[in-house]
């Protein structure tokens, strides 16, 4: 057994370290959980049910079980191993048993968030696109890969002998295509909703003066990363370069990432409930555009001037209420449903 990567860092330590992080971000994701069953709730009790908020809150349950699940698996085979199996002294133990239940087990719950939190993702950009299908055939074939490899991946952990490295060349291999088909998935989502906010932006321009499109813009890019994805994009890129590094390191960033799989879905999902999503900016932007009376020049001569730079002369522009194609609220609103 190979006790030391080529940091120093040993299996004992890796995972003694691993199980404080986890406990952190499981803390994290306990907070974030409640604040989104408390929305969705709220918002299931005043708008009444719907079918997108009904799979929402089972979603969101279900991935929280199963965070909680991995810490329970990760706690118990810390316990057995550093206790009971003295791992500290030396010696083959569950850290080096890949077949274990406890072992596989782990990495089955990570496949299996990683997919969900990969779908709502993709949910948010098919609904920011105008639920316009063509836009996520490629991100889903994307979680196609990644279920079929994912699937492979904890198969061939089941079938490891104990005492086989924890990096061998199966695992390695499969690990990676698998988190490559994960992080494109997240890429994706990260280009097509900034393409589809830069487009937006850009339209507005043309069509109103800047007081529509200027405000909080670092607030909007903070949201934009976390809607698409982003962060949880460079968290896969770095449990990757662990993993083919064979670094020990992986398994620490490996059990965060366990939890960061449905942390950042949920912190989506309690957006949407806030209405603090690109979608929710575009449709206020867009209805302040119907209902806006402007005074002095036309609309179409004021897209470079500035309000306080218009003529004295009072003349109002009254604007038909523009129809949002494509585009609507959480299920329950009156609006066009997401």
């Amino acid at each position: 057994m190979a006790d030391l990567d080529k940091a120093g860092l040993s299996l004992p330590e890796s995972y003694f370290l691993s199980i404080f992080c986890e406990g952190i971000f499981h803390g994290m994701y306990t907070t974030i959980f409640c604040s989104a069953m408390y929305l969705l709730l709220q918002r299931q009790r005043r708008k009444g049910k719907g079918i997108t908020n009904i799979i929402m809150t089972i979603l969101t349950v279900f991935m929280y079980v199963m965070s909680t699940v991995h810490l329970a698996l990760s706690l118990r085979m810390n316990l057995v191993a550093l206790f009971t199996q003295k791992a500290a002294d030396g010696g083959e133990t569950l850290y080096d048993d890949q077949g274990s239940p406890l072992y596989f087990g782990q990495v089955a719950i990570e496949v299996i968030n990683c997919v969900l939190g990969d779908s709502i993702v993709t949910w948010r950009t098919w609904v920011l696109w105008g639920r316009d299908w063509r836009v996520i055939y490629l991100s889903c074939l994307l979680m196609l890969g990644s279920s079929v490899t994912g699937s492979v991946m904890v198969y061939e952990f089941s079938l490891s002998p104990p005492g086989q490295p924890n990096f061998s060349n199966v695992t390695t291999v499969w690990f990676s295509i698998f988190g490559g088909f994960s992080f494109l998935t997240n890429l994706y989502a990260v280009v097509v909703i900034a393409l589809k906010t830069w487009l937006h932006r850009r339209k507005m321009r043309r069509l109103c003066v800047d007081v529509i499109v200027s405000g909080p813009r670092y607030y909007s890019a903070l949201f934009l990363v976390i809607e698409s994805g982003g962060i949880y994009c460079v968290a896969v890129i770095l449990v990757i370069i662990f993993f083919v590094q064979s670094s020990n390191a992986v398994i620490i960033v490996a059990d965060m990432l366990a939890h960061l799989t449905g942390i950042y879905p949920t912190v989506i999902i309690v957006l949407v409930c806030l209405k603090l999503t690109q979608h929710d900016e575009m449709t206020r932007k867009e209805a302040t555009l119907a209902t806006m009376q402007f005074r002095g020049q036309p609309l179409a001569n004021t897209t470079t001037t500035s309000l306080n730079e218009l003529s004295d002369e009072p003349r109002a522009y009254t604007f038909r209420p523009v129809k949002i194609v494509g585009l609507g609220n959480f299920p329950g609103d009156s609006s066009p449903q997401m």
